[in-house]
């Protein structure tokens, strides 16, 4: 393989592994904003029944 060949691959690569790391932290921090809005409706709920 040429060097040039290699080059692309790799930054092909790069930019794989760089685009999937920020899906997922944008992944991680849409399960936090999920879960605070998950366990302020159960204790909106709990407030209500008792």
């Amino acid at each position: 393989m040429q060097l040039y060949e290699k080059t692309q691959l790799f930054n092909a690569f790069v930019q794989r592994f760089f685009s999937l790391n920020s899906l997922l932290y944008r992944e991680k921090e849409g399960l936090e904003i999920g879960e605070s809005l998950l366990t302020s409706a159960v204790g909106g709920c709990q407030n209500t029944i008792s």
